[in-house]
């Protein structure tokens, strides 16, 4: 029956997700939204860790001059697209955003002027970066949230998906964040690893809980195939846990990080701060800026070009470096907005009301019905819920949407 399922949701997946018609000649434009967040995506890391979903460039100095100055045309081009648009919210992604912590403070002094913006911001960390120089500088850019990206606490998987640091500098790294006054602190782990078993996730889950930050996100690992870690399980070189084991992890935190007073905020976070923190995927209508950055706005999707070169020269001719994107009829927008917020666990019946002026359960009602068939999903006060069962499926469908798009937008 499980396996079944399976079939059924990865069907659904592919339903939604395949066959999308992209331009290459793709311009926003007359597109209106009550308001949006801005996902800033900085693409240098020191090193390419072998797990990343995403591609980066190496650490260069002189590009990070000319990007910065590239983002800022980006964001003076959207401010006229958007205009009178209210930014609620801005988030910097990676690649690694704590490497150049000045050009944060830059990008967001001239958001806060062009947008009039007065909203929450937060930020990915690398636990090497956080040093009391960085630290300083985004306290006094008013960034007031951040995200701490551990990823384990057993050193020798640190070392399995080179990850570059041991896990006293990431314990140090978290303990000198909480000295600064950050309003939200979140902890990134990974779960489904190389070599990691459940022992592994109960002593991850132990010491993110002693150290009594906001949130804990726990994300499984996507096996990518442009990564160095999917060259490694294919060739026989590593292994990773079977699919059962995956999902007893999953239980795990669940139950262990629920009974420790961080009730689940979506699939992958748990959180004694929902409102304090989201992932830069996660807002209703947000725009990317960077290179390989997504924007979703209302019916439109479009992904810029992954290329740091061709994203410059774009914006110094005065273009939107966008690689290519769509504008996706009417009943795939409802399916997709569905899919993005049962992220959270529960999609609200008067939001999708407000927004499709329709009922969820007449317009998505063959989409729904397999959900319920399945046990996968109840009807409960006001929301659409995920049942127990169903977040299981729920995580394994992200993951399937993730392997769905992403190659496709890092490699072309």
């Amino acid at each position: 029956m499980r396996v079944f399922s399976e079939l059924i949701i990865n069907r659904l997946v592919s339903k939604t997700f395949d066959n999308i018609n992209y331009s290459r000649s793709f311009r926003i434009n007359n597109v209106n939204c009550d308001d949006l967040s801005i996902n800033v995506r900085i693409p240098f890391c020191r090193s390419q860790c072998d797990f990343c979903l995403f591609r980066s460039n190496p650490w260069n100095p002189k590009l990070a001059k000319s990007y910065l100055q590239a983002v800022k045309e980006e964001l003076e081009i959207y401010s006229h697209l958007f205009e009178g648009i209210k930014v609620k919210t801005v988030y910097f992604s990676g690649g690694t955003p704590t490497l150049i912590p000045e050009g944060v403070a830059e990008i967001l002094k001239q958001i806060e002027e062009l947008y009039d913006f007065d909203g929450k911001s937060s930020i990915e960390a690398n636990p090497l970066d956080l040093n009391d120089k960085t630290l300083s500088t985004l306290v006094d850019s008013g960034i007031k949230s951040i995200s701490i990206g551990d990823q384990s606490f057993n050193d020798e998987i640190l070392a399995i998906i080179g990850r570059g640091h041991e896990s006293k500098i990431a314990l140090n790294a978290i303990k000198r964040v909480k000295d600064y006054g950050f309003k939200h602190i979140n902890i990134d782990l990974m779960f489904a690893l190389p070599e990691q078993d459940l022992d592994d996730i109960k002593h991850d889950l132990e010491t993110a809980i002693d150290l009594e930050v906001s949130s804990i996100s726990t994300y499984p690992l996507i096996l990518v195939p442009y990564s160095e870690i999917y060259d490694s399980v294919k060739g026989g070189l590593i292994k990773l846990p079977s699919i059962k084991k995956e999902h007893s992890m999953y239980e795990m935190i669940f139950e262990f990080l629920s009974d420790a007073g961080y009730p689940m905020s979506a699939l992958w976070r748990f959180s004694k701060d929902p409102e304090g923190y989201c992932g830069p995927f996660e807002f209703e209508d947000f725009v990317g800026v960077g290179p390989n950055a997504w924007s979703v706005v209302e019916k439109v999707f479009s992904v810029n070009t992954p290329s740091l070169t061709d994203y410059i020269n774009s914006l110094r001719s005065g273009d939107l470096p966008i690689l290519k994107g769509t504008v996706f009829p009417l009943r795939k927008v409802m399916k997709i907005w569905f899919l993005r917020n049962l992220y959270h666990s529960k999609v609200s019946k008067d939001e999708f009301r407000r927004r499709f002026n329709g009922e969820i359960k007449k317009e998505l009602k063959w989409f729904l019905r397999i959900l319920f068939i399945f046990g996968l999903l109840k009807d409960e006060e006001g929301y659409l819920k995920l049942t127990k069962k169903g977040l299981f499926y729920a995580s394994d469908a992200t993951k399937c949407i993730a392997l769905k798009l992403l190659p496709g937008f890092s490699l072309t």
